[in-house]
């Protein structure tokens, strides 16, 4: 095998979580001997962002000059336009070099504004022609088996890390009944939200931080605020960090909720990163990580949530703290993707052996 190169397509989007996922992925990359291509992101210009930034990649992977025995990882969705990722595409087809796709999210599932018929075709068409991938999960693992794409090139993350460069620390004197809802917190992503006022007779206290609220902060609810993601860690207070998403806390519902069957939420990886064990959705793509790591509990709605936690004493909960503790120290190594990487490449290697 020749070089070994990613695209690093981090753009300027605040504290919002997929900038940190990515830039993480990017430091695990460098660590692992790939060498760094910048391509400019043309965030400001929307209206002609796709022609701009298949313009840039080409003039610069021009003076790259990769070659067929070269390593090329990208990471999906690109941010960079539909042309871009044509390009990357119509690239790889003509000089055969290796391709790593590491995916982020996948726009067939999570149906956001980018999704329409030509972006997904362009999409499943990376996601295809790519000589390995790194997903989420088993569950997205499954669902790219169904459309088509080889079982044995596909590795799972099992979940994304959280790189800190230092720990944080565990100690909370929060109550036990004090939940952490993170992200993006707006009634379109987060609508359950709205509703758990009216269901709180049990008294669960939600400290939500992220953007796009738009409720009353009031208990149950208490807006926090919203903060880098590198400070959030070290911010954040409560005893239980929640994954949820949609639009009822009864059930999960909506394109978002359906959505956590396939996906690995970031928030998840940042409650583990500080320590705070995760309740999350029983049929969530991450669920299974969370019992079989023991940093956690599932639940099938949000109204179990009280008597899930008034069943834990403090021995117990201790234990889930101890366990965390563990899981926490690699997420903020690196450890999840450094390990896929290296099975990726590993696999290319025998692969190339092979043939």
């Amino acid at each position: 095998m020749g070089r070994k190169l990613f695209i690093n397509n981090v753009s300027k989007i605040g504290a919002k979580a997929g900038n940190k996922a990515k830039s993480d992925i990017n430091r695990i990359l460098k660590k692992e001997g790939f060498c760094e291509i910048n391509v400019n992101y043309r965030f400001h210009v929307p209206a002609v962002k796709n022609n701009l930034n298949a313009l840039e990649a080409a003039i610069v992977l021009n003076k790259v000059k990769l070659g067929k025995d070269d390593l090329l990882c990208i990471q999906v969705p690109s941010w960079y336009g539909r042309m871009y990722d044509e390009y990357i595409l119509g690239l790889h087809r003509k000089i055969k070099f290796k391709l790593m796709v590491i995916i982020h999210d996948i726009e067939r599932l999570r149906q956001t504004e980018r999704y329409n018929d030509e972006y997904c075709r362009v999409e499943l068409s990376i996601l295809k022609d790519a000589d390995v991938l790194v997903c989420h999960n088993d569950t997205m693992k499954a669902y790219l088996s169904d459309q088509g794409i080889s079982n044995d090139k596909i590795i799972c993350l099992g979940i994304f890390d959280y790189m800190l460069d230092r720990e944080v620390n565990a100690d909370d004197d929060a109550d036990m009944n004090e939940v952490i809802i993170a992200g993006n917190l707006s009634p379109k992503k987060s609508g359950y939200i709205y509703s758990l006022s009216a269901k709180n007779e049990e008294k669960i206290k939600y400290n939500m931080y992220g953007y796009g609220f738009e409720g009353v902060n009031s208990q149950p609810l208490k807006y926090c605020g919203c903060f880098p993601s590198d400070e959030i860690p070290y911010v954040i207070s409560g005893r239980w960090g929640l994954v949820w998403d949609g639009t009822s806390s009864d059930a999960i519902e909506g394109v978002f909720g359906n959505y956590l069957r396939y996906n690995n939420q970031h928030k998840a990886s940042l409650y583990l990163a500080a320590q705070k064990p995760i309740i999350i959705w029983k049929g969530a793509g991450l669920a299974s990580f969370v019992e079989e790591n023991k940093v956690g509990f599932c639940v099938d709605n949000l109204n179990e949530i009280p008597e899930k936690i008034a069943s834990i004493d403090e021995n117990e909960y201790q234990v889930l703290k101890k366990n965390v503790k563990k899981v926490s120290q690699r997420i903020i190594a690196g450890y999840y993707a450094e390990k896929a990487i290296k099975r990726a490449v590993d696999y290319l290697h025998d692969r190339e052996a092979f043939c």
